[in-house]
Formats: C-alpha cells, structure tokens, sequence
C-alpha cells in the first residue's frame, strides 16, 4: 500500500496541472456547444472566466433555446 501513494499523488498532481493549464488556455476562448431533447434544443458558446484564487473559475454559458412543439421546457443551473 505504501507503494500506491507516491503514485496515486503524482497521477492526482498531473491531472491537476491539465485542468489548471486547460483553464488557462481556454479563459479567453468561447466554445460552442448545442444540446437537443424532443422539441427543444439549445446552442451557445461556454468559456471560463478567472477568478481571484488559483482554483477560482466561474463557467460562463451564453445561448439560445428554442422549442417546437407543445411541451415546455427549461435550463437550471
């Protein structure tokens, strides 16, 4: 088990510098993204916006949703 550690923490601390780097490349670019579900679908763009700590972002999410039929739907956060 002692072996596991070093391992699990180097695995654990790679993964984090991904994220960090992958949060810093993207702060300044908007995403696209578009989902659908029966009549509804919604498209936008998505970017991250820094925040004032070193794990601080905050998901920003701009676009449409549009629906065709009768039923009704909604987005929650």
């Amino acid at each position: 088990m002692a072996h596991r550690t070093p391992k699990l923490l180097t695995v654990a601390t790679a993964a984090t510098a991904a994220l960090l780097g992958a949060t810093t490349a993207s702060a300044a670019t908007a995403v696209p993204w578009t989902t659908a579900h029966s009549t509804a679908s919604a498209s936008g763009t998505r970017w991250l916006e820094k925040g004032g700590g070193i794990l601080t972002s905050t998901l920003a999410v701009q676009g449409e949703l549009k629906n065709t039929g009768a039923g009704c739907f909604s987005l929650c956060r």
